[in-house]
């Protein structure tokens, strides 16, 4: 091989490497201090700012180096056992989030949390951007222009090819670990093959104490969920700050990682993760949610025929809704549908030949389609999670509405979380630009009392009462005005086969009068509330901007605004 294709070929191993640990860093990092639009950013400056200093500080000494591809090589083997060590040193992230949920203000939360990021990727990234620099000494010789555009052109095609990769093949089926291990390989490659075609004298030297050292630190860099909350390196930081919870699945997918955990502050609760976000459980407001999205369709349109839902979730709704109508799911990751057995309580029968799963991305699927459906329900994650935030917008509204048949209803869980009320009319005035008739339920009410389940095989007698409504909203919106009031709730609610009722007494749902008593506002009770509001677009999707902001200001009582504000009005109206 001759010597220019051989550097050009290190230079493209090593950017591979670069954009495999950028996209495998991404995975813990977001997953830990939520995957908002801040901490992508602050993920991806830290990265280039990495880079721009490695470079920086180079071309302060780049002519005294005499031999730049030992230096090189050097430098591919430390980002290599630096990108392994990562692997552990991930752990200190909890420990840094508990710190960071201390603090109210949110430049000086973020600001902590832009320094934490960049100073665990400080060294490797410092590393990246002192190979270009490096590798341009020794690679060009006459024609600047010419060696600059070849050394940059490789890399940029070895980064192209690492960040596909990783993204929809190594982490999907190798997960974050093995493919951190790939990437140092790879960079461990790049540094051999310097030696062995250039320094050959150094390779009785390095290469022992490099195999060494990445075959250790592979084995202690034993990355999964369960170590991130309780591991170090090695074991030797060992801490558990899970306390009473405990992992009991957990899997990387080609769209985030999917765990089940089983809390016991109440008993046993089995939660639903999706990329470090809690979607659901066996908590009666989770259950709640999933019942209501289920059964309200039902109850207000019985003559139903078809449903799609997005997102499966612990199949609850899947599972209600396919007794009813022919059901469509949609689910963008096909490793959320290997948990449904650990919410037998409230999915069994999901699996049905009356329910169908499809494998997509809902805007995707919403768009290609031509079948029309009665119902649509959405279950999205909150508003503040940058892979959920587009699906709170006008245009996706408008997409659901044009799968609607003349007269069918889109059901919606909406989280007034910590809003503000300019936040809330301004999603709430999107809402009705696509659908103009509208029915607000509330998930727990004021005044609700009596007991909940938490465990799988029986109702635990936990009384409870309601002493503020609960600030997560089931609204329902359709072209055409919705006919509903208590006699034909009532009506239809005695159409119900003991299956549903007893299913509804789960979640003390058992009459149409505790349905009924769960409904906070029709649209036109509020129709002047919002009428100086903006519109949420996917050009202005104001709340993934804000309601991130919210939740570091929010007080730990989780008080919303918000909902005191549309009270307030709809009680002095």
């Amino acid at each position: 091989m001759k010597e220019s294709s051989l550097k050009l070929l290190i230079f493209f191993f090593s950017g591979m490497a670069a954009l495999i640990y950028e996209v495998s860093w991404i995975r813990p990092i977001a997953s830990i201090f939520q995957s908002t639009v801040y901490v992508v950013s602050i993920i991806l400056t830290s990265f280039m700012l990495g880079l721009a200093l490695g470079s920086f500080v180079t071309k302060k000494f780049i002519d005294k180096i005499e031999r730049p591809l030992l230096l090189y090589s050097i430098i591919q083997f430390g980002i290599a056992l630096y990108g392994l060590l990562l692997l552990s040193l991930f752990s200190i992230l909890p420990r840094i989030l508990g710190k960071l949920l201390l603090i109210e203000s949110p430049f000086t939360y973020f600001s902590f949390e832009f320094f934490s990021i960049f100073l665990l990727i400080l060294i490797p990234t410092t590393l990246m951007g002192a190979t270009f620099p490096i590798i341009s000494k020794a690679y060009i010789k006459e024609k600047v222009g010419k060696g600059i555009g070849e050394i940059y052109s490789v890399n940029n095609l070895g980064a192209v090819i690492g960040s596909l990769l990783a993204g929809f093949i190594f982490i999907p089926y190798f997960g974050i670990r093995y493919t951190v291990i790939l990437a140092a390989f790879l960079n461990s490659l790049a540094g051999f093959l310097v030696l062995f075609y250039f320094y050959k004298s150094k390779i009785k030297f390095f290469i022992p104490i490099i195999l060494i050292l990445f075959l250790s630190l592979s084995y202690c860099g034993d990355y999964s969920l369960t170590n991130l909350y309780t591991g170090g390196f090695c074991g030797f930081f060992e801490e558990n700050i899970l306390g009473d919870q405990k992992i009991l699945f957990y899997e990387e997918g080609l769209y985030g990682y999917v765990a089940v955990i089983e809390e016991g502050e109440f008993g046993e609760i089995k939660r639903l993760m999706l990329n470090g976000q809690g979607s659901s459980s066996l908590r009666l407001s989770d259950v709640r949610v999933s019942t209501l999205l289920g059964y309200l369709p039902i109850l207000i349109k019985p003559d139903s025929s078809d449903s799609l839902i997005i997102g499966f979730g612990t199949g609850a709704t899947s599972n209600i809704l396919s007794r009813h109508t022919k059901t469509t799911t949609v689910e963008i990751e096909p490793k959320v549908i290997k948990t449904a057995d650990f919410f037998k309580m409230i999915n069994e029968g999901v699996f049905n030949e009356n329910h169908e799963i499809i494998y997509d991305d809902a805007r995707h699927y919403l768009l290609k389609t031509d079948k029309k459906y009665d119902i649509i329900a959405n279950h999205p994650l909150e508003p503040y999670q940058s892979f959920s935030s587009l699906l709170f917008t006008k245009e996706f509204l408008e997409i659901t509405k044009n799968r609607l048949n003349d007269g069918g209803l889109y059901i919606q869980w909406f989280p007034a979380y910590w809003l503000k009320p300019d936040e809330f009319k301004d999603f709430y005035n999107t809402f009705n630009s696509v659908f103009p008739n509208q029915l607000v339920f509330v998930n727990l009410k004021q005044g609700e009392q009596g007991s909940y389940f938490i465990r799988e095989k029986n109702i635990v007698q936990q009384d409870y009462y309601i002493d503020k409504n609960n600030d997560e909203l089931i609204i329902i919106g359709s072209k055409k005005p919705i006919k509903f009031d208590e006699n034909i709730l009532k009506n239809n609610f005695n159409l119900l086969t003991e299956y549903d009722k007893n299913y509804l007494k789960l979640t003390n749902l058992d009459s149409p009068e505790s349905l009924y008593n769960l409904l906070l506002f029709k649209g036109e009770d509020i129709k002047d509330y919002y009428k100086n509001a903006d519109f949420i677009t996917d050009d202005k999707p104001s709340l993934e901007f804000s309601t991130p902001i919210d939740n570091i200001k929010a007080t730990s009582g989780g008080e919303s605004p918000a909902m005191d504000d549309v009270l307030n009005y709809l009680h002095t109206k």
